[in-house]
């Protein structure tokens, strides 16, 4: 089973962590070479050297919670999808949105509403639903008549559900269909619901690359005094 790649949001994480990892790493080296002349120690040289210690091992202790995170997030997506997989197979019984399982009823105004199919999403006859009983007990699909759900297909309403064209739920020719799957769909949503905290961490994030960049050119600075 395919699953995504890491989203923008992750990457730009990682590379951020990559950058404050190599702050923290140059200002214990730059420590090292400000006391390496022995002769030319003073307190300010002192105090810059424990300032800049102490600045790295902070930056250190706040990677390792956020590489884990980091590390852990395209485990626990996977499991999620997963989860989602499974509750697809355990639930989805029925092919239509009047009088059907509660739950059936609920998936199929999913895909109709969000314009996405399945879990994963849908590129053939083989697909998410070759599990359900929908496909392996009683139903459309069991009886061949459907491969995917009506609410997949383009265009449909509740009025029009029942005349969706066998073109898409019956050969699920491509481009009469929803193939996006709605996990992406409604993971893609939750993160557009988050522009402000994302804002947030990315402007912290980058104070303090700027904080770790002025603690640098400083001790530069103040090396060569």
């Amino acid at each position: 089973m395919a699953h995504g790649r890491p989203s923008k949001h992750e990457i730009a994480l990682i590379i951020i962590n990559m950058m404050l990892l190599v702050i923290g790493l140059a200002l214990i080296i730059v420590g090292g070479l400000v006391v390496r002349d022995v002769s030319s120690i003073n307190k300010d040289h002192v105090r810059l050297v424990l300032d800049s210690i102490t600045y790295a091992i902070i930056v250190l202790l706040l990677l390792i919670p956020q590489i884990t995170v980091v590390s852990l997030w395209n485990k626990i997506e996977t499991e999620l999808q997963d989860k989602m997989i499974e509750a697809l197979e355990k639930s989805y019984k029925d092919d239509t949105i009047l009088d059907s399982n509660p739950l059936s009823k609920s998936w199929n105004f999913i895909f109709m509403t969000q314009n996405c199919c399945g879990v994963t999403g849908v590129q053939s006859t083989t697909n998410d639903f070759d599990k359900t009983s929908w496909c392996t007990t009683s139903g459309s699909c069991q009886a061949t008549s459907s491969q995917i759900p009506k609410g997949c297909c383009i265009n449909i309403t509740e009025s029009t559900y029942n005349a969706a064209p066998s073109d898409c739920h019956a050969s699920v020719n491509p481009g009469t269909y929803h193939s996006k799957g709605c996990y992406g769909v409604i993971k893609g949503g939750m993160l557009s619901l988050t522009p402000s905290i994302t804002g947030v961490i990315v402007t912290a994030t980058l104070l303090q690359i700027v904080a770790g960049t002025f603690a640098l050119w400083y001790s530069y600075q103040s090396k060569n005094v």
